[in-house]
């Protein structure tokens, strides 16, 4: 057989190494990419991953029920509701006016071990993360529609759920210790000055249901108000 030319030896050689070449800037190219992009690009889950994580972003470690038994009873969708959550169960410490840290460690709740609430106050119904709604402003911007509208489910029992929103008297929410307030499908409507709320619970809790208690007193209703019973509601719970 012949020898090939070196013209042909030549363009061969060369060929060669210019698709070496290629091959090398490609994938330097696509590495150079990669390490300029951003963490969160480089490092996020995948869409599907982000969904079915439950403590991934900026929930992590927050129970994001906002209700210290991991269920909700009111404004019951938590992804349309995310703010704001309506927590049942009972609490036997004493008022809702004067905000206080959680006394039996989170355990209070219609579906905990203590459902009547022993020892518990009302911020225990709670989940960390989360607070008893203090006004109706709050519970306005908490609120993704801005209003109580729907916050009880249709098909479920008459339910109350308080904040720390006391009043005068007369139906009105502002200062003093005068009947308690919130959202809800049992009380009556409260003044406009309680707005977005919808129910209030009259003197000494009258137009509320046991378990709701309010002490013979019938102008410090948010001072002594205890629940020793899951039934008929319990608190809003805010986002911190």
């Amino acid at each position: 057989m012949s020898a090939r030319p070196a013209t042909w030896v030549v363009l061969a050689a060369a060929v060669a190494l210019a698709g070496c070449s290629f091959i090398y800037d490609w994938d330097a190219e696509i590495r150079a990419g990669i390490d300029a992009a951003p963490p969160s690009a480089r490092d996020a889950a995948p869409p599907a991953a982000d969904a079915a994580c439950a403590t991934c972003g900026p929930d992590a470690g927050v129970n994001r029920s906002g209700c210290a038994d991991g269920e909700r009873e009111a404004f019951v969708d938590v992804a349309a509701q995310p703010a704001i959550a309506g927590c049942a169960g009972g609490f036997t410490v004493p008022g809702l006016l004067n905000e206080a840290a959680p006394s039996c460690n989170r355990l209070a709740g219609d579906d905990s071990a203590a459902p009547g609430g022993a020892g518990c106050n009302a911020s225990d119904l709670c989940a960390a993360g989360w607070h008893v709604c203090r006004t109706p402003a709050e519970v306005a911007a908490a609120s993704s529609s801005g209003t109580c509208a729907g916050a009880v489910p249709a098909n479920a029992p008459a339910q109350f759920f308080a904040i720390r929103q006391s009043g005068p008297g007369s139906a009105d929410c502002g200062e003093g210790a005068n009947d308690i307030f919130g959202c809800g499908t049992l009380g009556i409507a409260p003044g406009n000055t309680c707005a977005p709320l919808d129910r209030f619970s009259n003197d000494q809790c009258i137009e509320l249901a046991a378990p709701w208690s309010c002490g013979d007193d019938n102008i410090a209703e948010a001072l002594n108000v205890t629940k020793p019973g899951p039934a008929a509601g319990g608190v809003l719970c805010c986002r911190d």
